[in-house]
């Protein structure tokens, strides 16, 4: 059975969702970037190979995992060579022709229709369909670090505050007993100091959320925090991994509503799921999930509450 509940929207509601929120709030929060720079330039200067004739250059090949609407894809499209090869929906089980096949494997926000003990298999899984070189791109959105936060004021400047609790690098990289370790240290963002009274209408609604998928996957996952390990224990080489954190973004007013809005589609979303599967604490029917929805919309809206969660992105290679 399923765990996923992102997806009980009309077509179009969920079609409008998934691209607004590509181009208006992941690609901006990290960076502007569809892919690390490093790895774009190894596919844009494609694979060559030496013929007993001549050097012959061979078009990378894309998979694209988790693909929702295709829309990664479509923009990735811009950046590669006209005959790149781009696949999509390429989930398990993967048929043995598509092993070697791909330069780059990209997988994108599976964390709520994954369990515990899905991620290492997924991971070794994925790793069959890399040619030697080529690279995993993972982005994911983790549990951990969905917080309601109540602010009085505007929030601080990045980089005079102490980070928030969790990982202290933005920025691991797995070691070769598949360990993480830090490869470089940024301050993060901490956002304002939380109000200790009533929790927000919003966190409670994250709490709920969270509770409800925990009931869904048997036991919590770290997962997507420490991913990097996990890729490094399937075999992946040069594994690391980056938090992108939306607070980090407080200070743009444009970005920080498209963070917020981003949030309330997807409390929208997963609380119809909820109720559709049968309801849990008090949303038990979409009228509840709608009233919610509206409530926590009004809730920021009136400007005391920020959210912040962050965005991780895993890579890996497989070894030459």
């Amino acid at each position: 059975m399923s765990i996923y509940t992102l997806n009980h929207a009309a077509l179009p509601v969920e079609i409008e969702r998934l691209e607004w929120n590509h181009h208006n709030l992941l690609v901006p929060v990290m960076g502007n970037h569809l892919l690390p720079p490093d790895i774009l330039a190894e596919l844009q200067a494609a694979s060559t190979t030496s013929s007993s004739s001549a050097a012959t250059t061979r078009p990378p090949a894309v998979a694209d995992i988790g693909t929702g609407t295709g829309v990664w894809l479509v923009d990735l499209a811009a950046h590669l060579p006209a005959d790149a090869r781009l696949y999509a929906d390429a989930l398990q089980p993967f048929a043995p022709a598509l092993h070697g096949q791909y330069d780059l494997v990209h997988v994108r926000l599976l964390v709520l229709a994954l369990r515990a003990g899905d991620w290492a298999p997924l991971a070794a899984n994925l790793l069959t369909l890399l040619r030697p070189g080529g690279w995993l791109v993972w982005e994911e959105v983790d549990l951990q670090h969905f917080q309601a936060v109540a602010v009085a004021s505007d929030p601080p400047k990045a980089g005079t505050e102490q980070p928030p609790p969790g990982p202290s690098a933005a920025s691991t990289t797995a070691g070769t007993n598949g360990t993480s370790t830090s490869t470089s240290t940024s301050t993060a963002v901490s956002p304002p100091s939380a109000s200790t009274s009533t929790p927000s209408l919003a966190a409670t609604t994250i709490d709920t959320m969270v509770q409800f998928n925990h009931s869904r996957t048997e036991k919590p996952s770290p997962y997507p925090v420490g991913l990097d390990a996990v890729l490094a224990a399937a075999g992946f080489a040069d594994a690391r991994q980056h938090a992108f954190k939306v607070a980090d973004h407080w200070d743009d007013p444009a970005l920080r509503k498209a963070t917020q809005f981003a949030f309330v589609t997807i409390v929208g979303s997963y609380l119809r799921g909820m109720a559709a599967a049968g309801g849990f604490r008090d949303i038990q029917t979409a009228d509840d999930a709608a009233q919610r929805t509206a409530a926590v919309q009004a809730e920021l809206d009136a400007g005391g509450t920020r959210v912040d969660y962050w965005l991780w992105r895993t890579t890996g290679r497989k070894s030459l």
